[in-house]
């Protein structure tokens, strides 16, 4: 549990505003993203997912 609940959004978010050009990810050993990366992807996909109608109730595949 984090200061900020239990929450991975939190975390990533926290990430990107304390450190945002550090690495946060590695995919696959070959391709990185920093903080400010990643919480820029994860924020748009959040927001399409929105526009589409899913909400935090709504079950959502996963890729």
């Amino acid at each position: 549990m984090t200061p900020y609940g239990n929450y991975g959004h939190a975390l990533l978010t926290s990430g990107a505003a304390r450190t945002p050009d550090q690495v946060a990810l590695t995919y696959c050993g070959e391709q990185s993203f920093t903080y400010d990366e990643l919480n820029r992807l994860v924020n748009r996909r959040a927001h399409a997912l929105l526009a589409a109608g899913y909400g935090r109730a709504s079950a959502s595949p996963r890729c």
